[in-house]
């Protein structure tokens, strides 16, 4: 479903790299991740990757946290921003945050809504029988034919 939305392609191949952070460099020793592939690469051996895709300040203040902690322990850390490489991630990551904006506004403005679809889909607490059924028991067609609790739609 999502493959054919985002014209996902198996063979599409990430030269990833690393290049010195704009901010973080100096005091951490922090390294971006960059897609080009026209930096140094990673020291899989003492690298530590701390990932984040901008959803908020306390997100990124975590994200900083797990950097000094790295440093500290004496690794490289590595920052990746998700959605600072383009690709199909990037475009996943965008659609599935604009869905569950406009979801989540739904929900705080009606209260069955809330109650009845998105409690169910946030926390997979059933809620209504069919829609438990749909949401976590359902395979759509081409994902074969096994299907397990948490794995639907």
């Amino acid at each position: 479903m999502l493959a054919k939305k985002f014209n996902y392609d198996p063979n599409e191949k990430f030269n990833l790299s690393v290049e010195d952070h704009p901010y973080g460099s100096e005091i951490f020793g922090l390294k971006n991740i960059v897609r080009d592939g026209n930096g140094k690469p990673l020291d899989k051996t003492n690298g530590v990757v701390v990932s984040t895709i901008r959803m908020g300040f306390g997100h990124y203040r975590i994200a900083m946290a797990g950097v000094s902690a790295a440093k500290a322990m004496g690794f490289t850390p590595y920052w990746l921003d998700l959605l600072g490489i383009p690709g199909i991630t990037t475009d996943v990551i965008n659609w599935c945050n604009t869905n569950y904006s406009k979801y989540s506004r739904i929900s705080q403005r009606y209260p069955w809504f809330d109650k009845y679809v998105w409690e169910s889909l946030t926390t997979g607490e059933p809620t209504l029988p069919g829609l438990d059924a749909i949401f976590n028991y359902v395979t759509p067609p081409g994902l074969g034919a096994s299907s397990r609790r948490g794995q639907g739609l």
